[in-house]
């Protein structure tokens, strides 16, 4: 046995080796790294090249990664046992810049141009699917017999595929190119289009499955102009996201170029998306209202890769759980219920998960039914406490506080006013205007005649 494979399991056996807490994993040059509340927790290089795409299981303790290194292959990596196992094979240099995976069906799927294929991960279909003989002259995969399998393709596009996604619940596959967005069923029936438009570039996709919403990017030909757009899963209701940095007091809704959102991914609190040509990666709550409101933004950390442009290499760990909250999904909840790793979730725990970040600005409590209600801070409004009362209310660039749980503007020196609405230029001129309209109506004539000179009652002849 391979002194690895000795040492983890001496580790597993006396309980040193166990899953940890990550919020998103981000693939990059040299292996994965594993964010944990905007802060890195740990880097793991599974022995392979450069990661090119990730994708999450949110049933099982183990994510999926696609790797350039040798005949472009796709692996699982166990969390928990820290051990990788090789799934799928292309004999080819055509990338997969997406992986998603859909575990009802427990079957991977990948783009590669104009095809978007599929792979079973079930145990019986997986067997049948390798087949005996000598892999290759590598010692890659520690001497194992078998051809790795290609994948089935399932839908052949007619545009070039930007990315896909799944819906879990709904059991479709979306997938985009710049022309739109379709769907189709599992099994690549029931294709329709859901958005058609055409831009210059449409980047990436992300489902949500609490909120039953699709989100995506938009590449404009000017990158100042790229967005995150959102609608529902049928296409309806598109809106754009509105959000504001949280060291520039600017409002986004039209994207600095330096970060123009690309790979996106959803978890039960945020949206998260690298930037297109540098690796920043950014954290946004999650709306729960597009109109009027301007979430903050933050960013993480950058990981380094020179062509993060192309990949999708970032991923969120969203809970079956988490997205299955407050929404009717038989084939998600099924999942809880049959998967023998589940362990009964305590009420504190269960609790603490369901407030964790949810109010933006207030205190969560936890109902009868495992709800969040939100107690909001003096000024904030909104189910999730996301409505600030001094939002756009002091124009002219005015500054807003709460007194008295009433707003104060305090004015520049150039206007004033309740909401600092009026120039005091404009109002100087309207005074002086009034000023002289009124010395205009005056008597003059006293000062025309002289001092001590009356003026007379009558004219005499």
């Amino acid at each position: 046995m391979h002194c690895t494979s000795v040492l983890t399991l001496i580790l597993l056996l006396f309980g040193l080796v166990h899953s940890f807490k990550w919020d998103i994993v981000v693939g990059g040059e040299y292996g994965l790294e594993f964010y944990y509340e905007g802060n890195l927790v740990r880097k793991q290089n599974p022995y392979v090249g450069k990661v090119i795409s990730v994708a999450a299981d949110p049933v099982e303790d183990r994510v999926f990664f696609a790797d350039s290194s040798i005949h472009m292959t796709i692996f699982s990596f166990n969390l928990t046992s820290m051990k990788r196992e090789p799934l799928v094979t292309r004999y080819s240099r055509d990338y997969f810049p997406k992986i998603v995976y859909d575990p009802v069906t427990k079957a991977l799927f990948w783009m590669e141009g104009l095809h978007i294929y599929t792979h079973s991960l079930k145990p019986n279909d997986y067997a049948h699917s390798l087949k005996p003989g000598n892999y290759s002259t590598h010692n890659y995969f520690n001497k194992t017999r078998f051809y790795r399998p290609n994948g089935t393709v399932l839908i052949t596009s007619d545009d070039l595929c930007s990315d896909i996604a799944v819906d879990s619940c709904g059991g479709y596959i979306y997938w985009s190119t710049n022309e739109g967005i379709e769907r189709a069923r599992l099994d690549g029936t029931g294709r329709e289009v859901i958005l058609n438009s055409s831009v210059h570039d449409r980047r990436s996709l992300a489902i949500d499955q609490a909120t039953q919403r699709i989100y995506w990017t938009e590449m404009k030909e000017f990158l100042s102009q790229s967005t995150i757009e959102t609608a529902d899963l049928n296409g309806k209701n598109r809106e754009t996201l509105h959000y504001v940095d949280q060291d520039v007091s600017l409002v986004y809704n039209i994207v600095q170029e330096m970060r123009a959102p690309h790979s996106l991914t959803i978890s039960r609190d945020y949206v998260y998306w690298q930037n297109f040509y540098h690796s920043d990666i950014w954290q946004l709550p999650k709306p729960n209202s597009y109109i009027n409101v301007s979430y903050k933004a933050k960013k993480i950390n950058t990981v380094p890769c020179k062509d993060s442009w192309y990949w999708q290499r970032i991923a969120a760990n969203y809970k079956i759980q988490d997205q299955i909250h407050g929404v009717s999904c038989n084939a998600l909840t099924s999942l809880i219920a049959n998967n023998s790793n589940s362990e009964p979730v305590s009420q504190s725990d269960q609790s603490e998960s369901v407030c964790k970040n949810y109010c933006f600005q207030g205190d969560c409590s936890v109902s009868d039914e495992i709800k969040p209600i939100c107690s909001c801070k003096t000024g904030y409004s909104g189910e999730r406490c996301e409505v600030n009362a001094c939002q756009d209310y002091c124009l002219n660039g005015g500054v807003c506080a709460l007194k008295e749980n009433k707003r104060v503007c305090h004015c520049s020196a150039d206007h004033e006013g309740d909401r600092c609405e009026v120039s005091t230029f404009l109002l100087k001129s309207i005074q002086a205007v009034s000023l002289l309209k009124d010395m205009l109506n005056t008597d003059l004539t006293a000062f025309t005649l002289g001092k001590g000179v009356e003026k007379c009652d009558s004219n005499v002849v």
